[in-house]
């Protein structure tokens, strides 16, 4: 069985009186794929930053490799998490190269090594880097600048890896696409994934496990493969939202 790579212990927050995070208590295995699913506004995003510390609860301690963040320097505790977010934070001034390039450059590496490792990177995550490599930000659509945003949070091997609505801004069939290539790619580097979504959908396509919360709380924890099958009412909301407008066989559950 996997050892624990990030626990939570009776985590909480309040910020300006308002409760954001209440008495959050899990562990997730080194190497698996949790999503964080919940209405806006139920502490999803909160949660997951706690994890490379942009996010000090008020009560309670987050573990990394069984090591309270509290107690790490934080460009340590960084440099061995990759961090996705919407927009992909890209430098608009920097090729896609050097974008992907730039925490590598930080070890000390050779330009060699570099240049090996965006190239491996960039080909990973669909983008061929002799096209690629030399292009600006603008000249990408959504989806590629996606991939270069996952390529760069990949590039120095970290073994945590935390998704914020990665895919929340792109189009229904690229946003399809990009989740494939992400669904291929973990199965390769096998890394802990947190990732933050409202699309159960999606959910369900890349994690194990499944965490909704509501008001700060988790309210229900599954594997991916209880999830249609639950009868949680918070579950159950997200299930039918995602049947409305299927035929009538799939609302029924008598096709997959």
């Amino acid at each position: 069985m996997a050892a624990d790579e990030i626990t939570f212990q009776q985590i909480s927050l309040a910020l300006n009186g308002q409760q954001i995070l209440n008495d959050v208590s899990l562990s997730l295995a080194a190497q698996s794929t949790t999503a964080l699913l919940g209405r806006s506004g139920s502490g999803k995003t909160t949660l997951l930053r706690t994890i490379n510390a942009l996010v000090t609860p008020t009560q309670g301690t987050v573990s990394v490799h069984g090591r309270n963040v509290a107690d790490y320097d934080r460009n340590e505790l960084r440099r061995g998490i990759g961090y996705v977010i919407q927009e992909s934070g890209l430098f608009p001034h920097m090729t896609i190269g050097r974008n992907v390039a730039m925490s590598y450059e930080l070890t000390g590496k050779s330009s060699e090594a570099v240049q090996r490792r965006v190239n491996e990177l960039l080909g990973m995550t669909g983008l061929p880097p002799q096209e690629f490599s030399s292009r600006y930000p603008h000249q990408l659509s959504g989806g590629q600048r996606q991939r270069v945003g996952l390529a760069r949070a990949l590039m120095s091997d970290p073994p945590i890896l935390l998704m914020d609505e990665p895919f929340g801004a792109l189009d229904p069939i690229t946003r399809s696409e990009v989740q494939t290539m992400l669904h291929e790619l973990l199965q390769r580097v096998r890394k802990t994934v947190v990732i933050v979504t409202h699309d159960l959908e999606e959910a369900l396509y890349v994690a194990d496990r499944i965490l909704f919360l509501e008001h700060g709380r988790v309210v229900a924890d599954l594997s991916s493969g209880d999830v249609r099958k639950s009868q949680h009412p918070a579950v159950r909301e997200y299930v039918k939202a995602i049947r409305r407008g299927a035929p009538e066989a799939i609302r029924e559950g008598t096709l997959p």
